[in-house]
């Protein structure tokens, strides 16, 4: 049963409309009275819930595009015969289709999405809906975010943006780097770590180092350190470690079968554990059931990241307690909701000394840190739990 109102599903497919077509196009005239009077016919007339209404609609979306708008799709040739809709559109080159609905993806996304549609492992139409679904609650969607959307019933489950953008990566691959941050110390990064991790990742990433592989040197990094350190997790076992890393990766027990193959990976060599937590986080945060709750704890760890929440200068916050309470979008909205309470945002007033303190323009470099300090820094969280804490994890 859909989660969706006819409401909501009319208000995500006037948006796509409006956003795919132009303004004098029929389905956008006198507020989308053509479309929603479509709508109310599949749900009154032909029994459709609002979610396989919305499909319906959107399914249409590349058939009249590739028809309608030739621009759309430079240099392929449109050929009505006899055929449906559905069977024109899965025909459509998947890099046109990727292009007309998500110009703005990275090449990294756009590529692993051109390979899920010439696969079939997303069909072009499910990929339609997915996309649009997402609306403007998450403009740089992943592949992951696409498909889930695609499947799940409802409208997806977004956060607001932090603003965190580190310089030198991209908006997923610093979601991967909070991500490993979190799997591998069981808490947030601050400001100087997450920027610290990033440039490691750059500089793996200009050696010509292909991203799974530069994932998994920062990942190992960070396990070497951290043992080093003594953090949580390094101590143990390996069968105790893989525990540990289903608990904080995934926020549940390992699956039987699932946990041996990994204890097996570990105590035969196969694999080290740096090379692990990167395989299984790349693993959870692409996979559209086990996403949420890592994606809920990314979430709330890219606002304890914020220069004027753990910055220099900054107040600090206690990195770990602030995500041990997160497990889904409730938890994870407020946790972000007393983060932002008590921090305000990046762009409030009595934040802004500490967000011009820490800007920067360029790129940071390994030489631009003392790596050993900084390094010290965000392992022990020095510059986060030196004050008192709420429940939150929020500086008193």
């Amino acid at each position: 049963m859909s989660n969706l109102t006819l409401d909501q599903a009319k208000t995500v497919a006037a948006t796509a409309y409006e956003k795919y077509f132009p303004a004098s196009y029929g389905m956008n005239l006198n507020n989308h009275s053509q479309l929603f009077s479509a709508m109310d016919a599949y749900y009154s007339q032909a029994g459709l819930s609002p979610e396989n209404t919305l499909k319906k609609l959107t399914a249409d979306i590349l058939y009249f595009a590739a028809i309608d708008n030739p621009a759309a799709f430079p240099g392929y040739t449109v050929v009505i015969g006899p055929t449906d809709a559905k069977t024109f559109v899965e025909s459509l080159p998947s890099s046109m289709v990727i292009n007309f609905l998500y110009p703005q993806a990275s090449a990294d996304t756009k590529a692993a999405m051109t390979t899920a549609l010439d696969t079939g492992a997303i069909s072009k139409e499910n990929f339609t809906f997915g996309i649009t679904k997402l609306g403007t609650t998450n403009t740089a969607p992943t592949l992951a975010d696409v498909t889930k959307a695609a499947t799940v019933a409802g409208l997806p489950t977004s956060y607001p943006d932090s603003g965190l953008h580190v310089p030198g990566v991209t908006s997923s691959q610093q979601d991967m780097i909070v991500a490993l941050y979190d799997a591998t110390f069981s808490r947030a990064p601050e400001n100087g770590g997450l920027i610290y991790w990033a440039n490691k990742l750059n500089v793996e990433l200009s050696y010509g180092t292909d991203q799974t592989t530069a994932y998994s040197v920062v990942s190992k990094q960070m396990y070497i350190d951290g043992k080093g350190n003594g953090e949580a997790g390094t101590t143990l076992g390996d069968s105790a470690y893989v525990n540990f890393a289903y608990q904080n990766i995934l926020g549940r027990a390992g699956d039987a079968a699932g946990v041996s193959y990994w204890n097996d990976k570990l105590a035969t060599g196969a694999v080290d554990r740096g090379t692990f937590v990167a395989k299984f986080v790349g693993d959870a945060i692409n996979n559209a059931g086990d996403s949420d709750f890592l994606q809920a704890r990314i979430a709330v760890s890219k606002y304890a990241a914020q220069a004027h929440v753990s910055g220099p200068g900054a107040p600090g916050i206690d990195l770990h307690a602030v995500i041990q309470n997160v497990s889904d979008a409730a938890s994870a909205n407020a946790a972000i909701n007393a983060i932002i309470q008590k921090y305000g945002t990046a762009a409030s007033p009595h934040a802004l000394d500490a967000v011009m303190a820490s800007w920067t323009d360029a790129p940071v470099t390994a030489s631009a840190q003392d790596a050993t300090v900084s390094t010290a820094v965000e392992l022990t969280g020095a510059a986060s739990h030196s004050a008192a804490y709420d429940a939150f994890g929020l500086a008193a």
